[in-house]
């Protein structure tokens, strides 16, 4: 290492310094550390920056940053208190994503009682560019809010008519109807369908509605319709209620995927033919549906897909300071599997 070099490394080393070494400009510098100018760069200049920044221990200020340039490069990721597998998969695409377009996550943590008014001053204590909420973690009031959001803000998983706020979901009235039409198809007419009407979070009532729309469509107006929340244990209690009682359905449908494999189990119990004569369908979880002692048939969200809408249309508002709500709607897969019986001509 020269003279020059090894007076810079004694103290503190400066942007301005590594750019007066490397012979760029100090704004070069800055993108050359900067993820969102990745491969924008010559790659020899890149080099270059680095192979200094590396020998003189030079690294960025990021408190300077966000000084200069008014973004933190952080945006706010808000989830439930309560552990859900959807969404501790769910948090690991969003932050993939969000790492990929060059952004760091800050994670909050809500609850469902919590009032919308204190859950943005807690945010806004921070600098951050936008925030992204998930459905389970926004609170009751925040369906009934007219509030603007003073940063760009995404709802994933979750729309509601008439909320300034841009949203990212699954079409679960279009993938409802076809799980209705899809059970009707296997020759089933007692129906039952497990809601989520008594759980803390948010209970997607449009799901309900739709099944029964289906139902209707094929003549069928009759569907008995049990409370739960989304546990297992509720959905094995509901289950339990329904096929104990008289006139028991032979086919079920479950607002959720955890409460799903409960009233799978429930069923099985009570030593019920399930895929056979009677079948239970639900919403697909990251993991445990597909397994053999399940294989629950159900409607699969690309949740994938879901987290890289929201990322773009966050980083669009970023970017642009364009907050224009978007809505984007992704079709949902019915996904077929062991817990509902072979079509009469399959037998």
């Amino acid at each position: 290492m020269n003279q020059n070099r090894n007076s810079h490394s004694s103290s503190r080393m400066t942007a301005q310094d590594v750019a007066s070494l490397a012979g760029v400009s100090q704004s070069t510098v800055s993108r050359v550390f900067n993820p969102k100018w990745k491969g924008k760069v010559k790659p020899e200049i890149c080099e270059r920056v680095l192979k200094i920044a590396t020998e003189t221990g030079y690294t960025p200020n990021t408190i300077a940053h966000i000084l200069t340039s008014k973004r933190s490069g952080i945006v706010g990721v808000l989830v439930s208190k309560q552990y859900q597998v959807f969404y501790y998969a769910v948090l690991s695409e969003i932050t993939a994503c969000l790492n990929a377009n060059g952004f760091q996550t800050m994670l909050f943590l809500t609850d469902p009682k919590d009032a919308i008014d204190d859950l943005l001053t807690d945010v806004l204590r921070y600098q951050l560019d936008g925030i992204i909420i998930t459905s389970a973690a926004a609170t009751h009031d925040l369906y009934q809010s007219k509030t603007d959001f003073p940063i760009p803000a995404v709802l994933y998983n979750g729309y509601v008519p008439g909320l300034s706020i841009s949203a990212v979901h699954s079409d679960n009235y279009a993938g409802c109807i076809q799980m209705a039409d899809y059970l009707v198809s296997l020759g089933h007419r007692n129906f039952a369908y497990i809601s989520t009407a008594n759980s803390a979070y948010r209970n997607y009532a449009v799901r309900q509605e739709a099944f029964l729309h289906g139902l209707s469509m094929h003549g069928i107006h009759s569907c008995k319709i049990e409370e739960a929340d989304y546990s297992y244990e509720s959905g094995a209690e509901a289950a339990y209620r329904l096929l104990t009682s008289a006139h028991a359905p032979d086919a079920i449908f479950c607002s959720g995927d955890i409460n799903t494999m409960g009233a799978l189990d429930a069923a099985r119990k009570l030593g019920r033919d399930i895929g056979e004569t009677l079948s239970i369908a639900g919403f697909d979880a990251p993991c445990g549906m597909d397994l053999p002692p399940y294989g629950i048939t159900a409607l699969r969200q690309d949740t994938g897909q879901l987290a890289r809408d929201a990322v773009q249309i966050l980083k669009r508002m970023i970017d642009t300071d364009d907050r224009s709500p978007v809505v984007v709607t992704r079709p949902m897969e019915l996904v077929v599997r062991t817990s509902t019986r072979p079509r009469p001509t399959e037998k």
